[in-house]
């Protein structure tokens, strides 16, 4: 079946014109003969600058609208504009390449995947608060520093297993509600000044 081609309007016609000035949301566009202002169409996505060539739709009441852009006159950067909410859906894959950068600036940002990888170089956080909740966290890699003020835990069990350990403290206070228990094959206490042991009942050997 094939369906017939909507006819143009006898009235609307298409032509180029060049972005004069830009007032708010109009677009005073001009061509040879005159200047008229225009609106964006909504499918009009990359926004019009000043002498850009764009191609407007004039209807027979002189209302002109910008259908889409032609040419760039300017070397500013293309911004695609959307009034309301607006969904990118691809059958298959959607990538984003940036030879420089890519910036995201929003209020609120929400990614949510079944799966996730990221291989980043160089990654760095910032930020006044940062969450993480899962079921399971793992983090393989040949070296951690962490560097910080203040760290408070509360975990119900701790497992470690650490071949080496080399710590460095300023001072040191442990407060055990029930039992204390050091287990090792050999063990040595050096105190430079004085160590004290103290308990109802104090068993050796």
């Amino acid at each position: 079946m094939t369906l017939p081609f909507p006819r143009q309007d006898a009235g609307a016609r298409l032509r180029s014109a060049l972005v004069e000035r830009i007032s708010k949301d109009i677009y005073f566009v001009a061509d040879a003969s005159s200047l008229v202002p225009a609106h964006c169409s909504a499918s009009c996505l990359l926004q019009p600058e000043n002498n850009d060539l764009v191609l407007i739709l004039e209807d027979r009441k002189g209302t002109a609208s910008i259908v889409t852009v032609l040419e760039r006159g300017t070397g500013k950067p293309a911004r695609l504009s959307v009034d309301g909410d607006a969904v990118i859906k691809g059958g298959g894959s959607v990538s984003f390449i940036s030879n420089h950068r890519i910036n995201v600036l929003t209020p609120h940002l929400r990614l949510k995947a079944w799966f996730s990888r990221i291989a980043i170089a160089d990654c760095a956080f910032s930020g006044a608060l940062f969450t993480s909740c899962g079921r399971r966290l793992q983090t393989v890699c040949a070296g951690v520093e962490i560097k910080a003020h203040k760290m408070v835990q509360q975990i119900t069990r701790l497992y470690r297993r650490i071949q080496d350990e080399d710590s460095q403290l300023g001072r040191v206070h442990y407060h055990v509600q029930d039992s204390f228990s050091i287990c090792a094959q050999d063990a040595s206490v050096a105190a430079e000044k004085g160590m004290q042991v103290n308990g109802s009942t104090i068993e050796a050997g």
